[in-house]
């Protein structure tokens, strides 16, 4: 595939993860579920760090966010910015 074509295929992905970026799915979070499930319900992270022998992943942007806090792959904290 070209790069433009890989350029397209990743701005859909964002717009995805971004419409689950919304109370509905913030609800659906628990404390100890695997990265995998949050991956189910919020979609791909748009970045994720890794902090501390652990990771934190943002859904959606500076105005719009959720962030989840994984230790051994199971969530720990999250928050959020900005859902309606």
């Amino acid at each position: 595939m070209s790069a433009k074509t890989w350029c397209v295929i990743g701005a859909c992905l964002l717009l995805l993860a971004c419409s689950r970026v919304d109370k509905q799915h913030y609800d659906q979070l628990l404390i100890g579920q695997p990265f995998d499930e949050v991956k189910s319900i919020l979609g791909a992270p748009g970045e994720c760090t890794d902090i501390l022998g652990g990771k934190r992943c943002q859904w959606g942007n500076n105005k719009k966010w959720i962030k989840v806090t994984f230790v051994d792959d199971s969530v720990l904290f999250f928050n959020a910015k900005g859902l309606e």
